[in-house]
């Protein structure tokens, strides 16, 4: 087993930082502003602002003719994916068919010029149509409110005048503005909060409301149009209610005999045994076919992955209770109200587990594993332990104002539940694991140490990274808490405890 045998001085922060040479970061916001603007000044060239917004001209030049056969193959393929898809999703959001078709040839040709991801593919998606049928549903006026089926059912509709395209065209538009602000604000941080299990469960809770939009259509029932909560399950009703009218039996044989002798007759001339295509079938349905059966289907089909979604479940469930409850919490919300207000309430939900798990932080008590400098939680070691005049505390989170009265309530609790708590003298703040501090964290340090000095118990703190140490200094928290007993480490505070309360006792 390879050792590690380490033989230097003890150090207080003070002292480490002194014989080290540190240098606070004591620059202002004008100094930053300043140096950043310099740089930028330096390092401007008027060819690289052009590449940064029309990044093509990055990587035309560099363009190997070796990728032209790939390339092909992959854009051939999206595209013969895209058209059925793009014209079954138009049907979704209540726009004529061929607006689904633009919407996925014109929006990668520009993304060619402005985008640099070489894998997005732009164009129409299930729970974007939905969210648009939505909005166009609630802003037509009484007189077209009815007529989505006629509108979307023909791929040659004149498309001047229509009030539904002309509500998405301006809908496009102002998501254009928004986006645009966002990036000249450089405000796409706020796109970090929409976590992994929070789009999962918001797609699949989407996926719920596509689905049972386009079921009534298969079966050529008719539903009336649910808004508001539990609308989805009210949906659900109306077609159970309305589900006998139609004659499966009648369907179903109709079908059968008539693929019976598309076979047969087939056979003898040598064909291939055949079957219904969805993308053939699909633009049959708009031309001039008068059912949008296959449009349903080929929605529902392209639902599958966001329904396998939910066979993580239990992964979330096993590895983090707070990453299943947010999928759970964005799943019902949109299955049980509507897309929109499920992804506020998501969003809500996830930054309340966030602030959760910032107020309320996991803390342990911390020993020393025996012959080691190492400390860790007991109750997760079955090993030896070396007993010390010192209770060592850890702290897994930021010390902020909407934690310090947690904070104080577990050190006390620490202090309490300690056996022989009469017999340590020394309480070490092991900070490692502090990134940050304010103003009410510091006063919360001061008020920890006071207490505990009126117990006769002397307050250490260890492991303070730059950030801490610089708040120190600008709260000025060493006129209320000496400097001698700040430590680069927990092993540096066990020292100086021990040295202090015997000196004549050596410590590993």
């Amino acid at each position: 087993m390879s050792e590690i045998r380490i033989i230097r001085e003890t150090f207080t922060q003070d002292e480490f930082d002194k014989r080290f040479n540190f240098t606070p970061n004591n620059s202002t916001l004008y100094f930053l502003f300043k140096k950043f603007l310099k740089k930028k000044i330096k390092t401007f060239s008027l060819w690289k602002m052009f590449q940064t917004f029309f990044p093509f001209l990055k990587w035309v030049p560099t363009y190997k003719l070796s990728y032209t056969s790939e390339d092909v193959i992959a854009g051939s393929t999206v595209a013969i994916l895209n058209i059925p898809q793009a014209m079954a999703y138009a049907s979704l959001a209540g726009v004529p068919a061929i607006v689904g078709l633009y919407t996925s040839f014109f929006p990668p040709l520009l993304y060619l010029l402005f985008g640099t991801s070489r894998h997005i593919s732009l164009g129409m998606f299930a729970v974007i149509a939905l969210m648009t049928g939505n909005v166009e549903q609630k802003l037509r006026t009484l007189t077209t409110i009815n007529s989505t089926t006629e509108i979307s059912h023909s791929i040659n509709q004149n498309l001047e005048g229509n009030e539904a395209v002309e509500i998405i065209t301006a809908l496009t538009f102002s998501i254009g503005l928004v986006l645009a602000v966002m990036a000249i604000c450089q405000i796409h941080f706020v796109s970090a909060y929409l976590s992994d299990e929070l789009t999962a469960g918001f797609t699949t809770g989407s996926a719920c409301h596509v689905l049972w939009s386009q079921i009534p259509q298969i079966f050529a029932v008719k539903t009336p149009k649910r808004n508001g909560i539990f609308d989805l399950f009210r949906t659900m009703y109306d077609f159970c209610s309305k589900i006998e009218k139609t004659n499966f039996v009648a369907l179903i044989i109709s079908e059968v005999r008539a693929l019976a002798a598309v076979q047969i007759l087939s056979s003898f001339v040598k064909c291939h045994p055949s079957s219904a295509s969805l993308s053939r079938s699909m633009i049959n349905s708009q031309l001039n076919v008068n059912t949008l059966c296959v449009l349903a289907s080929i929605i529902i089909v392209a639902l599958k992955p966001m329904f396998m979604q939910l066979t993580a479940i239990p992964e979330y469930w096993k590895k983090s209770k707070f990453d299943f409850a947010i999928f759970m919490v964005s799943f019902l919300a949109t299955a049980c109200w509507d897309v929109s207000q499920g992804l506020i309430i998501s969003l809500i939900f996830a930054l309340a587990a966030i602030v959760i798990r910032i107020q309320y932080p996991k803390t342990s008590k911390l020993e020393q594993i025996s012959q080691t400098e190492i400390y860790r939680n007991p109750e997760r070691y079955g090993i030896a332990f070396e007993s010390s005049n010192s209770i060592v505390f850890h702290f897994e989170a930021s010390l902020l104002f909407v934690n310090c009265d947690f904070f104080k309530e577990k050190v006390f609790k620490a202090v309490e539940s300690t056996e022989n708590a009469e017999l340590k003298q020394y309480f070490i703040l092991d900070s490692i694991s502090i990134n940050s501090i304010d103003q009410m964290g510091i006063q919360t340090l001061i008020e920890v140490s006071e207490e505990l000095k009126r117990r006769e118990i002397t307050f250490m703190i260890a492991g303070s990274n730059e950030s801490l140490i610089q708040m120190f200094n600008r709260c000025k928290i060493y006129l209320k808490i000496e400097r001698k007993y700040f430590f680069i480490s927990i092993y540096d505070a066990i020292v100086f405890a021990n040295n202090e309360s015997n000196p004549t006792v050596s410590v590993l």
